[in-house]
């Protein structure tokens, strides 16, 4: 047995034990500032801790300093202006004294916003159609199709045909863009609304006009531009090459002259490319209005705060027996997905959503 002298008893039931405490406790992790601004990319709107200046640049992007550097400004984003914000976090990180939280900025709007003050997004000065010609802007699309489509011939359109969406000029103040050349007949013609054949090559020529009054805009502008260009993205005359695609160049209070009266938008080439539309051969382009109903709304109108981006809506099929009168707008909505706090181009890099385990109604008249 084990000698009962070799130990104290305190009181019977009760031992004593040595707590080690001999580690300390770890500090605090510094709070460091909270900056705000704009920064390249990132998530908006919401505070992010970062520890590290290259945790900030995976994050939110580099600084930007301002002095431009992107030529196709629509397509690239615009960085003709300094991002402060960045450049303080940059600073301080480098300094190794502590983490910052930052904030991104996003497009909001003041919830008093009028539409003459306050409203957050863009438009242009004029649309389609105004009181006058001269007075006509918003957007214009460039509809092309293939030589031989059914309907187009010698005596030109003579029936309805069908067209892809090329490009869209967005004129801020002025006519419009005119497709000048040839009508598939060989007559010389330019305007708007009107067939017009491309050369040998597949090119188009395109001239931007500034009306001066409300007579006949092809005789009384002043022309602006004379471009010819392709719609091949290998080619040297590519239309993004050819035309101005930085929006800010028409705004006379932000820009240096010469003055640009419009920019060009979207532009479609994987499309045409596919549907072999951008190779060298001869083909038909029309320029017309890219207005929707009779309220001409059209994508010239982007007079909205930023939002997160989503999907459309999943619905329900159509249960009805008369499926002549199908409208989607009239089916029930299911749910759709929205991405919260992922902006540009972070959600469609990095999140992919499938649905499994859809199987069809039994009959027609069930839903599954």
């Amino acid at each position: 047995m084990s000698d009962a002298r070799k130990f104290r008893f305190v009181s019977p039931g009760i031992f004593l034990n040595e707590v080690d405490q001999s580690q300390l406790p770890s500090e605090s992790e510094a709070v460091g500032p909270v900056i705000i601004g704009r920064t390249e990319k990132g998530p908006g709107m919401i505070p992010v801790k970062v520890r590290s200046f290259s945790e900030f640049v995976e994050t939110f992007g580099n600084p930007i300093d301002g002095k431009g550097g992107v030529d196709d400004v629509w397509r690239e984003t615009n960085k003709s202006s300094p991002t402060y914000g960045a450049y303080a976090a940059q600073a301080y990180l480098r300094a190794g004294v502590g983490p910052v939280t930052f904030v991104r900025l996003m497009g909001t709007q003041h919830a008093g916003a009028t539409t003459d003050t306050g409203e957050a997004g863009w438009t242009t000065t004029d649309k389609f159609p105004n009181s006058t010609n001269a007075d006509n802007g918003g957007p214009y699309g460039l509809y092309v199709w293939a030589s031989g489509t059914s309907g187009v011939g010698a005596t030109d359109m003579n029936a309805s045909v069908t067209g892809s969406l090329a490009a869209i000029w967005y004129m801020d103040d002025g006519i419009c863009p005119v497709l000048s050349g040839t009508t598939p007949s060989g007559v010389a013609r330019e305007g708007t609304g009107v067939a017009i054949k491309s050369d040998s090559t597949g090119q188009f020529k395109v001239r931007i006009l500034k009306g001066t009054d409300a007579t006949d805009a092809h005789t009384t502008a002043t022309e602006k531009e004379n471009v010819t260009f392709s719609l091949n993205p290998d080619s040297d005359n590519f239309i993004r090459k050819m035309f101005n695609t930085n929006p800010i160049k028409a705004n006379s209070s932000l820009t240096e002259t010469p003055q640009k009266y419009y920019w060009l938008g979207e532009t479609y080439e994987r499309h045409l490319t596919e549907n072999s539309l951008t190779g060298e051969s001869v083909r038909y382009g029309m320029i017309a209005a890219v207005v929707s109903g009779s309220s001409l709304d059209g994508p010239h109108e982007k007079k909205m705060a930023y939002r997160d981006a989503m999907t459309g809506w999943f619905f329900a099929q159509n249960t009805s027996a008369d499926y002549a009168s199908y409208e989607y707008n009239n089916m029930t909505k299911l749910f759709k997905f929205a991405g919260i706090n992922g902006h540009g181009e972070w959600l469609q890099n990095n999140i992919k959503i499938s649905i499994t385990n859809i199987r069809a109604a039994s009959n027609d008249n069930v839903k599954s």
